[in-house]
Order: C-alpha cells, then structure tokens, then sequence
C-alpha cells in the first residue's frame, strides 16, 4: 500500500485483541498509515509491545487492557482511547477466541465464552463507538474480523462458526442501521491464517501440509495479508463500501483443487 494516500493520517482508531496474529498487523499498518491506535488486548505486555513497535517506528499508540467481553471495561477502553485521540473513527473487531471439540462434548461455558468473546465484543464495541460517532454527526469505518467459518460449517467448531456467523449477519445488519449516519460497516473473512490460534495445527508438519493444501494458493495465510484488507475497507478509498463480507482465504471458498 506504499505510496497509496488511505486518508488515514491522524484517524483516530482502536483495535481489538492488537496484541498479536491478525490484530497487531492490523495496528501496525494502520500505524504505518498516519492513524492515531488505541491497541485493547486482555494480554497487557502484548498490548504494550504492539503500541512499542507503532511507536518506534514514529506512529502514535496507546495500549489498554480490557476483557472485551465486559461491558464496563468495553465502556472503559473506548472512552480511553476518545481521551487520548479523540472520538474513534476507525474501529476495528478483530479479538477472538476458539475451540475444537466435537458438540456433543462441548460445555456449556466454553460455548457461551467463545459467543461472548468472538460475537458480544462486536456488538458491545461497536454500539460504543457508533453512538459517539452518531453524537459528533455521523462518519467513521468498522471492519469486523470473520471467518469462512462464518460462511460455511466445521466440523467440531460448533461454537466458532456460530459466533461468526453472528458476525457476517451483525455486519450486514448494522450496515443497514448506521448508513443514513454516514457509518461504514464491513467484514473479512479469512481461512487459515499463521497466527497463535491456529499453531496447535501448524505447529506439526502434517498439520501444517494438511492445511496448506485446503487453499487452492498452496498456503495458509500470513496475518499481514488479511490486516492489507481491513485497512483498505477502513479507508477513505472504500467510501462506498458498505455491508460487504470480503473474502480473504487463498481460494478456499471456491472449491477442492482436482
């Protein structure tokens, strides 16, 4: 994106779950970009070394800390970040969690934490965000972090693929909500991308050929990739996007490779 004006410099942005995989990439390249970031990580040494690096690179960051499960530390980060950059006008969901374990084994905790994680955290940021956005006369972009999971099932991934789905149709509808406020709002959905959620597969050779062969690229994802996305639909250049679910998995939604 060098070279590319993105319309981003000194918007003022938070990220979700910025402390590592899809999220600090995300930051960084925001960063990179001339955008004020407000990095909310419940991992506060990741938050802090995302906020670091930004930094040093000349960018300006702020790290908070927050179980973005938690209305009143969601309520807390935001009001945050308004403080230190003013109302945020990139919002980016990105923190997520998930579990592979067969249905019938799965607990009824595990269920409801991945939900509250991965789909209660969109809404709670983003009714944050948008009625301060609403307040100061409408405007802003947020890109919420889905999954092909959210497009298609997975076997032993009940409760992923619930939440995402939750996200595609929370995007769709609440681009519809906010639109007459001038409030963009989109997702990606990426397959597999090499970050800490995904090692347990990727972390053996076996695993990490199985996976690469699903993508009709050859590859699993490296998180920059999906973060070149986000930033794009964050961005001035996508004024006209809105309700969109992008597609980010090397082919894999197509169909098997003969």
């Amino acid at each position: 994106m060098a070279g590319l004006d993105l319309g981003l410099a000194n918007m003022p942005a938070l990220v979700t779950g910025g402390g590592s995989g899809i999220g600090r990439a995300t930051a960084r390249l925001l960063g990179e970009n001339g955008a004020s970031v407000a990095i909310v990580d419940k991992d506060s040494a990741n938050a802090r070394a995302t906020a670091e690096d930004i930094i040093a690179h000349g960018g300006k960051a702020i790290a908070l800390t927050a179980d973005v499960s938690r209305e009143n530390e969601v309520r807390a980060a935001a009001a945050e970040a308004e403080a230190a950059f003013g109302i945020i006008r990139v919002l980016v969901n990105n923190a997520g969690i998930g579990e592979r374990r067969p249905m019938l084994d799965l607990p009824l905790e595990a269920w409801r934490k991945i939900l509250d994680v991965n789909l209660t955290s969109v809404f709670l940021f983003t009714q944050a965000i948008a009625r301060r956005l609403v307040e100061a006369g409408g405007g802003g972009a947020i890109v919420n972090v889905a999954s092909v999971a959210g497009l298609n099932g997975v076997i032993n991934r009940s409760a992923y693929a619930a939440s995402k789905h939750g996200v595609v149709g929370l995007t769709r509808t609440l681009a519809l909500e906010l639109a007459s406020y001038g409030i963009r709002i989109n997702a990606v959905a990426p397959a597999m991308v090499a970050t800490n959620l995904l090692a347990p597969i990727l972390g053996n050779a076996a695993g990490a050929a199985e996976a690469a062969a699903s993508h009709p690229l050859g590859r699993v994802a490296e998180a920059r990739e999906i973060a070149d996305s986000i930033v794009f639909l964050a961005s001035q250049r996508a004024s006209f996007i809105t309700g969109s679910v992008v597609t980010v998995d090397g082919g894999f939604l197509a169909g098997k490779v003969a």
